[in-house]
């Protein structure tokens, strides 16, 4: 079932992005909102396998976005 996902290899995935990206791009500090922004752009990743750093990035900004406006 997990090869015709192509998720055979899912628990090796590294975020496309690091802890440093998701503190400049969101503008947060270090503590758990980077740990949580980090497991949110793996979860992203398995969604979109094919995905590349520039995309996160960008999936990153208009998420950071629309989190802000709800707080």
């Amino acid at each position: 079932m997990l090869e015709l996902e192509g998720l055979e290899k899912a628990w090796e995935v590294k975020p496309l992005v690091n802890g440093k990206d998701i503190m400049h791009i969101l503008r947060l500090k270090h503590g758990p909102d980077v740990r949580d922004w980090t497991q949110k752009i793996i979860e992203w990743q398995l969604a979109y396998p094919a995905a590349t750093a520039d995309e996160c990035l960008e999936w990153m900004r208009e998420a950071g976005a629309k989190h802000a406006k709800m707080e």
